[in-house]
This record gives structure tokens, sequence and C-alpha cells, in this order.
């Protein structure tokens, strides 16, 4: 029995699957747990005398011992996680994610300090399928699986949720907002230009033959993510990149297919990308994604730390504060401008507005762009900035980071009064046992 079990985990540590559908005796593949079982008989005698004199109903090879073994094996490791973790405070690390029957699957991890080996250790707890992916729903869940391992929510000190759109309460200035119509309708675009080209592997190929012809390295295209901000960047990134490939492939697709909602697609494709509105959320977005990505991967890389995060954030939002100027959206009106130029893309003229007589003493009070970049800077990309730095604030305010400031001085023995003061009103603790 020693030697199935030791055969079950090995196949279980590298996620492959036990058993095939078809196992008897006379099949070519039977699996790998009855495939490995065969192999070792052949240099065992004790694992062949088994196999060949063993009652047949007393084998423990059936599908059934192997599931029993299975979750035996996840008995044993549970009891061992709740005695390591008893009367210690953990932390939580939970995703979900859509497998391939579509399903919804949230996953469970526990995080806590070894005393044995002065190290945190982290712990995979398993998956639970969720009907719902609501934040009440996946908290009912995550207190299910907590209370499965005697786990409080008085003993977790911190909880990560990996930008889970439902946990997240961080606004997403670039997709949410359909009241800013261009960087709405923008990232729709984005994600129809990579379904329709991406969906076919002729049209890729016929992407890969234009880009080739005008000498245009191929950028890898992205979908679209609701979560994480680096797909949206290299999204982006990619679409700007490939711009013109794009545009003359789009061209030859709608030109030559005899698929008529291939030709249709195509050229109302075609039409939202030589737009000035998209050209302009191009030059827009692109920017400010990638700034963003870059202190995202920063926030999640294994050497950063709280004052170091910090001040990445303090940068980010200092970045795009500095973006919000009349200069810096000239420069991006004035290269979008030559991009329509070139591609003979209309550009439009500021809308005419009609003045309310009632208001305001016949509307002398009353403010109209005199300009389409004037409209544009006003009524799109400061909204958008606005809205990302104030989302910015919301979830890291003044209070966190002098709160994560002096948690980092205190790890580095660097504190001082004033720090302590800051954890004691936030921690309900006397500073005065703690002076220096």
């Amino acid at each position: 029995m020693k030697k199935l079990i030791d055969i079950i985990i090995t196949i279980a540590k590298g996620g492959r699957a036990l058993g095939v559908h078809d196992e008897n005796s006379k099949s070519l593949e039977k699996g790998l747990f009855l495939e490995i079982v065969e192999l070792i008989s052949r240099y065992d005698p004790v694992m062949k005398d088994h196999l060949e004199n063993a009652p047949k109903n007393s084998t423990y090879l059936s599908p059934d011992i192997q599931n029993d073994i299975i979750k035996s094996i996840q008995n044993v490791m549970l009891r061992s996680i709740i005695s390591s973790i008893k009367c210690k405070p953990v932390s939580i690390i939970a995703d979900e994610t859509t497998d391939l029957g579509h399903n919804e699957q949230l996953s469970l991890v526990i995080r806590y300090f070894d005393e044995d080996t002065y190290m945190p250790v982290e712990r995979f707890i398993g998956l639970h399928r969720v009907e719902k992916v609501d934040s009440q729903s996946i908290f009912d869940e995550l207190s299910k699986m907590l209370s499965s391992l005697t786990i409080e929510w008085n003993d977790i000190t911190s909880v990560c949720f990996d930008g889970a759109a439902a946990m997240s309460v961080l606004v997403d200035a670039c997709t949410s907002s359909k009241e800013n119509r261009i960087v709405f309708e923008f990232f729709g675009v984005v994600q129809l230009t990579y379904a329709f080209i991406e969906g076919s592997a002729v049209r890729h190929a016929i992407l890969e033959n234009i880009s080739k012809q005008i000498n245009v390295t191929l950028r890898t295209m992205k979908s679209l993510s609701t979560t994480r901000w680096a797909c949206r960047s290299e999204a982006v990134s990619a679409i700007k990149h490939n711009y013109l490939a794009l545009i003359k492939a789009l061209e030859n697709i709608t030109y030559s297919t005899k698929q008529t909602d291939v030709n249709a697609k195509g050229r109302g494709l075609l039409y939202q990308l030589k737009n000035f509105n998209f050209i302009l959320g191009l030059y827009m977005m692109d920017p400010i994604l990638t700034m963003i990505n870059k202190v995202s991967k920063y926030l999640q890389s294994e050497n950063c730390d709280l004052l170091s995060a910090m001040n990445y954030i303090k940068s980010l939002r200092s970045a795009i504060n500095d973006m919000r100027s009349e200069c810096n959206f000239k420069c991006i009106y004035d290269l979008t401008v030559s991009m329509c130029t070139n591609l003979d893309v209309t550009i439009p003229k500021p809308k005419k507005r009609e003045i309310a007589l009632r208001i305001d003493n016949g509307g002398s009070n009353q403010f109209f762009p005199d300009t389409n970049e004037q409209e544009l800077r006003l009524g799109s990309f400061y909204p958008m900035l606005d809205i990302i730095m104030n989302g910015l604030d919301e979830r890291f305010n003044q209070d966190t980071i002098n709160i994560i400031s002096s948690i980092d001085k205190l790890l580095n023995l660097d504190i001082t009064n004033t720090d302590l003061n800051i954890l004691s009103n936030h921690f309900k603790c006397v500073a005065c046992q703690y002076q220096i």
C-alpha cells in the first residue's frame, strides 16, 4: 500500500491525471498510475506477487480506491496544516478563474510564519467552485474554507486578491467610465481587433505577410483583461506598433474574402481603426498604461518592500499629474493629426452648441471650446487623468502611506516617536510603553 501511495503522490505533484477512460488489461495505454505499477512489478517481486496472486477485489488499483487514497492524503495534509497554524496569525491569498468547463473556481493559499525554519510558509488549500463572483459570494465561500481550517477572520492579518475586479477598490478609469466615450469605445475596438485577427489562422497569416512586406516587426497581439494592467498595456502597445500593418491587412481581408460576415466585420473594424478618436486614444493611453504597468510589475516582484512600493506609487501619481498639461496634450494631439493626415482620416471640428438664453443673462457665462483640441483636452483627456489619480488617492491615501512608512521603519529598527504615535493610533496600542 505504501508503494501505491508514493506513486499517487509522485503523479499528483506533477499535476497529471492518474487514469484514462480505458484501463482494461487489453488497453495499450492504461493511464500513468497503472502503467507505473506495472513497470515497478517487473523489478519488484513483492509488487509482482501482489498483482498476480492478490484477490481481484483487493488489488487496490481501481479508480475508486485511487480517489479514496487521494482523499486520505488530502485529509492528512489538512490536519498537518491545521496543526501548524493553530493559534497563529495568518494571511490569505485568493483568486478566482474560469476552468475549461466554464466553471468559476476559487483558489485559496494561506501564508504563515514557521517557527521551526524561521521562514514564511505558503500552503495551497484547494479549489472550490463558486456560483457567483461578486464580493459577497467570494466572502461567503472564503468563510466556509477558513472555517474548515478552524481559522477565524480575527486571526487574519492581511488578505490578497490579486487585483480581482470584485474585490478591488481602485477605480477603473480606462474601461468602466461610459461618460468618457473616447476611452470607453477605444478599448472595445482594441478587443474587437484582437478577436478578429487572432480568431482565424488565415487572417493572422495575412497580417504576418503584410508586416513582412512593409518591413515591420510584428508584435504579438494580446487580449484585454479586466483585472491585469499588464494585459491592457501589452494589448494597446501591440495595436499601436502594428497599426499600419493592421490597416493594410484589414483592407486585404475585406477585398479578398468571400464570406459576407467577415467582409462586414472587416469593413466595420477598418472604419473604427481609421477614426480620429481611436488614433487619439492610442497616443493617449499607451504612455499611461506603460507607466502603470511598470509600477504594477514592481509591486508584484519578490524584491518589493513597503517603502519602495509607496515611493513608486507617489512617482506614478506625480507622473500622471505632470501629464495633465496643455503642452503635453498638444504633443499628443499633433501626433494624432499627423497620423490622420498621412492616412487621409477626417479630422473633426468642434461641435456647435446652442447658447441657452434662459441661463445666466443670455448665456454670457457659458463656456464653449474654440477648437477641437481644447474640447478633447477638457472633455476627455483631463477627466480620464483625474479619475486615475482619484483612484490612486482612494486606495493609497496619505494615512495609509504614513502607516506603511512607519511599519517599514519599525522593521528596519529605524523608528521615531512620530512613527510610534502613528502606529499606536492606528492599532489602538499605548505608545508610551515603547517610547525611544
